[in-house]
């Protein structure tokens, strides 16, 4: 197993730990919003990290990680759903091969995602 694959399953276990807490504070501690908004996001990272991302060839990585990055700044107008931290792991995974600016964006928008989430 390469680097990069034993990467994948760690990215994802703390993005779906971020998911759980961000949406706690997002939802006020509503367990079925929660629940299901913590579901999404989780379903979606591992759709990205674990199907797409395996299947695209490396030499798209760069563009793929430059889409999920600016996805991920895009969907934190919607923090709430999760979906800037599936997309900004994305970013992450995807700019292994790329250059790093995805996936500093990717972060940025996780962080920017999470502020939301607690001061909203």
């Amino acid at each position: 197993m390469s680097p990069a694959d034993r990467a994948a399953p760690r990215l994802f276990g703390a993005t779906a730990a971020l998911i759980v807490v961000a949406e706690l504070f997002a939802n006020d501690a509503e367990p079925l919003g929660t629940l299901v908004l913590s579901a999404f996001g989780i379903g979606v990272t591992a759709l990205l990290l674990f199907v797409v991302l395996p299947r695209v060839d490396p030499a798209g990585h760069p563009v793929l990680a430059a889409s999920f990055a600016v996805t991920a700044l895009l969907t934190c107008v919607a923090f709430w759903s999760a979906l800037p931290f599936a997309f900004g792991a994305g970013a992450v995974a995807a700019a292994k091969r790329a250059t790093a600016v995805p996936a500093v964006l990717g972060v940025l928008a996780a962080i920017v995602a999470f502020v939301f989430c607690i001061i909203a």
